[in-house]
């Protein structure tokens, strides 16, 4: 009797275990976490230097089913060709052709004439018509490449200027990348604000402070109580901590 009882216990303790480990690891398809130390560019203007500041980890396993992802890597480089690390582009555009409010043909300018709205029509009450802002939508021609739309006066020169954009053949480049980050998992949609990871580079795309990554990773072991993230590639290991200062965003 007294072996029978000893026994029982054991096993209650061993499933305890059990139901706790699989509490505790947890297998997910992606996460991100926001941290004041990620390791990319911190530089202001045309140089920028290696050093932490706050950014984004996003990172997905490569059979999440995530689809709709706009954002690619971009490798940086400074004028002479220095390696500045890897940032996030997050693309422009929606994928919607967008005719936009074009300039004056006699003086370049922006006026009341030409605050007609996204549409490109007067007297349609769409986006943006008569609130006095320049949306250029997708006649948009960013002179000095640096992602803001930049209004000239009459006589100014390198600020941005308009081009009608042909309906079959567009560069569809608005709305501007705004720094929200989208994507599909699983037929659900999902929208994460990330703008405050901005990188100002001059003559360089509009990138983020995000380092992701999906298709290598094959597998990611969510820890909740150590608050840490286990990512498995084909032959090696990492983990990201989301204990404070890092704060978790959210997981899957």
């Amino acid at each position: 009797m007294r072996n029978i009882f000893l026994i029982s216990i054991s096993l209650f303790i061993f499933s305890c275990d059990e139901e706790d480990k699989n509490e505790i690891d947890i297998d997910i398809d992606w996460f991100i976490v926001k941290s004041p130390n990620t390791p990319f560019i911190d530089g202001a203007g045309s140089e920028g230097s290696e050093g932490d500041g706050l950014g984004y980890y996003f990172y997905y396993t490569n059979s999440s089913n995530i689809t709709n992802l706009n954002i690619v890597e971009s490798m940086l480089t400074d004028e002479v060709g220095n390696d500045l690390g890897c940032c996030g582009i997050i693309l422009q555009g929606d994928g919607e052709f967008q005719v936009g409010e074009s300039l004056s043909s006699l003086l370049g300018t922006f006026g009341y004439a030409e605050d007609v709205g996204l549409d490109g029509l007067p007297n349609t009450n769409d986006y943006g018509e008569g609130d006095g802002i320049w949306q250029p939508g997708d006649g948009w021609i960013d002179v000095n490449g640096n992602g803001i739309v930049d209004l000239g006066g009459f006589g100014e020169t390198g600020y941005d200027t308009y081009i009608a954009p042909d309906p079959n053949n567009y560069n569809d480049v608005w709305p501007l990348s705004s720094g929200i980050l989208l994507f599909t998992a699983n037929d659900e949609e999902f929208s994460f604000d990330l703008s405050d990871s901005y990188i100002f580079l001059m003559n360089a795309d509009k990138v983020y402070r995000i380092e992701f990554e999906g298709e290598p990773i094959q597998r990611i072991i969510y820890n909740k109580y150590m608050e840490y993230f286990t990512l498995f590639g084909s032959s090696e290991y990492q983990t990201i901590s989301f204990s404070s200062p890092n704060e978790l965003i959210d997981y899957r």
